[in-house]
């Protein structure tokens, strides 16, 4: 069985963490946490070294009169296709379309056997606080 380890990212603001001068490393079920929710945030074209990778969240989701169904079944397939998961529990999607923003509530089983739970607004702004 793989580790699963990456460079802590601050949720927040998004930048890297240190502790001192020293980068902070993240394993096993905060390191798949992590990049499921980088994934989840992550516009399709956006990386420069895979267009094709990230969610389709111009021309599915913040569209006028969006296809719900559709967007389930992105979002759960960029669930289940980060590296470490291995099946997902529990999806529930809600919509506001007044404010634009997926109130995207899931469970996971990481590869591991390690249960993960998530409660995700997605928006096309960052909230001001």
């Amino acid at each position: 069985m793989s580790t699963n380890r990456d460079l802590k990212i601050d949720s927040a603001t998004g930048d890297l963490v240190l502790d001192g001068a020293d980068l902070v490393i993240v394993a096993d079920g905060a390191a798949i946490a992590q990049a499921t929710r980088a994934r989840l945030r992550l516009f399709r074209g956006e990386w420069f070294a895979d267009l094709d990778a990230g969610v389709p969240w111009f021309a599915e989701v913040l569209v006028k009169n969006p296809n719900l169904v559709g967007i389930r079944a992105t979002l759960r397939g960029t669930i289940a296709d980060t590296v470490g998961v291995a099946t997902i529990e529990t999806f529930d999607l809600t919509f506001d379309s007044a404010t634009r923003t997926l109130d995207l509530t899931f469970s996971l089983t990481t590869d591991a056997g390690e249960l993960l739970r998530f409660n995700e607004k997605l928006s096309p702004t960052p909230e001001v606080t």
